[in-house]
């Protein structure tokens, strides 16, 4: 597929930058899809996300709320503790194309909660309690709005 050899290109770029992220895009490919979308920066989470990341499974429940703001919509059901959210979690999610990109989403006792597109597969870290309130407060301005918290390529 076109798309994903623009991908391999920028992940050879990055890696001179962060060559851990290596690491992190074996370990995606080996759970599935053909490539990994490199963050638009350095980024800290990637050697958090190599030791501790894990699968995110069970049934996902899609309320992609608002269009164009997943982010937002996320960070309103943690704040409001809707669809029976019990966590954040922050990582990569497999997209359909068979591409992993950076992804929030939220977690449930059973399953995952998704804002955004229908995704087939979520990895990550999960953040509970003061985390992912900070991280809900950081996505959401004063007015309830998408502040830069999460960005596509």
């Amino acid at each position: 597929m076109a798309e994903l050899s623009v991908f391999a290109s920028r992940v050879r770029d990055f890696s001179k930058i962060q060559p851990e992220f290596r690491e992190l895009r074996r370990i995606l490919l080996s759970m599935g899809g053909e490539e990994t979308a490199p963050p638009l920066a350095h980024d800290p989470m990637v050697n958090f996300l190599i030791d501790a990341g894990i699968v995110f499974s069970g049934p996902v429940l899609y309320k992609p709320g608002r269009s164009g703001h997943p982010v937002a919509n996320l960070a309103r059901a943690w704040k409001q503790r809707s669809h029976g959210i019990a966590a954040i979690g922050v990582g990569y999610a497999l997209e359909r194309s068979g591409l992993w990109r950076e992804h929030t989403f939220g977690i449930l006792r059973e399953g995952v909660l998704e804002t955004d597109s229908k995704k087939q597969k979520y990895f990550g870290l999960m953040l509970i309690g003061e985390a992912a309130d900070g991280f809900a407060s950081g996505a959401l301005d004063g007015k309830d709005a998408l502040t830069p918290v999460h960005r596509r390529m």
